[in-house]
């Protein structure tokens, strides 16, 4: 199990599918909004990266949860939503490593 932060534009998106590459069978990404900021990277750039990573590597590699990491209720959204796909998650990234949901990840990992 993966759980990105910001993982719709940029170096998110970048993380997720490289995930994605190299054979992470459920990624969670995660972000205010589904849709991608800029066109960098990929061919196919206004595409959600959830639905890129189907794309390429098969249904249900991916899931989007939107999710604000200010707002409790969304940080829990996103927590169950890993333990209910994946049982806990195995590595988690993004540029601010002490965000609220990963502080919350930390007892669920499996």
């Amino acid at each position: 199990m993966q759980v990105g932060r910001g993982a719709s534009s940029g170096l998110g998106r970048a993380i997720a599918l490289a995930f994605a590459a190299n054979g992470a069978n459920s990624i969670i990404c995660t972000d205010l909004r589904p849709d991608p900021r800029g066109d960098w990277g990929v061919n196919e750039p206004g595409v959600p990266t959830h639905e890129l990573i189907c794309r390429r590597y098969g249904e249900g590699r991916a899931q989007f949860v939107k999710a604000d990491a200010t707002m409790s209720e969304d940080v829990d959204r996103v927590v169950k939503k890993a333990v209910e796909i994946g049982g806990g998650w195995m590595c988690k990234y993004n540029r601010d490593f002490h965000s609220p949901i990963f502080e919350r990840l930390k007892g669920t990992r499996s």
